[in-house]
């Protein structure tokens, strides 16, 4: 007898999910119940002799995932607990690529104790037409998301990868393979319906729980070689934290008219991040010896997850030492 897993979809929007308007402009139109019976594959799935899946599905929103605001973000964060109280075993979220990162690090850093598979996808064409990479992603996300051996984490399934959160990258408009977790490793992959798992997760003893304490009061700051340090002092002015998008190895001018003295004025944390690969060593240069005691090291993490993941600390009143313990040791 096939043992059932309860797995629920909850649709909101997205490129998986459009059609063509009367201007052949694509707009979100399919809910989240039509997207399963538009993938015939997901019948077949949900009915395997060893384990069937009863799927479930509710439509939170039908938008482009360039329309998404903080305010989605915490209305699907609501969504997904009240499913879980429910109990379902899994959670499929489909969502549009633009800002799926943002997404998936939204929920990766506001759920706790995760004891069920909470599973994010979406596709760079269109279900429904040619072509689409929306059939094989949402597939695999729901065979994940009710898999016999759970994933208990937030994950995202696209292009036969199963990435974590952390890190969480679009690095691609079009192609298929259209993210990737820079100095994190896979979750696990999906070759001919079989997942092998990379990573596993135990069930936590503590009961999931969701929350929704944020600060959004800060900005992302990419400095130049050409930016007058007063603008610099203009766009820290009010925040209640900023990360700093460094050059190369995460340093920024500390000479003449320097970016440095207006860093050292601030009494709020300033994070210091870098877009290239590496290990970040602020100890190299003398550059970065000054640099280092005007700011906390976010160490190999990527700009957005570093202001998505100090929004959540100021969010929770962390002080300034909890919030330079939690990047340095990097939890």
């Amino acid at each position: 007898m096939a043992l059932t897993k309860r797995v629920h979809l909850i649709g909101t929007g997205g490129t998986i999910a459009m059609v063509k308007n009367k201007k052949d402009a694509y707009v979100p139109a399919k809910s989240a119940q039509e997207l399963i019976d538009n993938v015939p594959e997901v019948s077949a799935l949900c009915n395997k002799k060893k384990r069937s899946i009863e799927l479930s599905s509710e439509t939170m929103s039908s938008i482009d995932s360039s329309n998404i605001t903080t305010a989605h973000w915490k209305a699907l964060g609501e969504r997904v607990m009240s499913a879980y109280e429910k109990g379902v075993e899994g959670i499929v979220i489909t969502h549009g690529t633009d800002t799926l990162q943002w997404t998936a690090q939204y929920l990766g850093l506001s759920f706790k104790n995760v004891s069920i598979p909470l599973v994010l996808t979406g596709s760079q064409i269109p279900i429904g037409q040619s072509g689409s990479d929306g059939i094989e992603n949402l597939t695999n996300a729901i065979d994940v998301a009710g898999c016999l051996t759970p994933l208990n984490a937030v994950s995202v399934v696209f292009a036969h990868k199963i990435l974590g959160y952390k890190n969480l990258l679009k690095t691609e408009i079009w192609d298929a393979d259209a993210f990737d977790t820079p100095e994190y490793a896979y979750y696990g992959v999906i070759k001919n319906r079989v997942t092998q798992y990379t990573q596993h997760f135990k069930t936590p003893k503590k009961t999931m729980t969701y929350n929704s304490d944020w600060n959004f009061n800060t900005d992302l700051i990419t400095p130049t070689p050409a930016m007058d340090p007063k603008r610099l002092e203009h766009a820290l002015l009010g925040l209640d934290g900023a990360v700093i998008v460094g050059y190369g190895a995460g340093h920024v001018r500390v000479e003449q008219e320097s970016l440095l003295e207006v860093l050292a004025a601030q009494s709020i944390p300033l994070i210091i991040t870098s877009p290239a690969k590496g290990d970040f060593d602020l100890s190299r240069y003398e550059v970065g010896i000054k640099l280092k005691k005007q700011v906390i090291i976010a160490s190999n993490l990527t700009p957005t997850y570093a202001q998505m993941k100090l929004q959540k600390l100021l969010g929770e009143k962390k002080t300034y030492q909890q919030i330079k313990n939690a990047f340095e040791s990097n939890v």
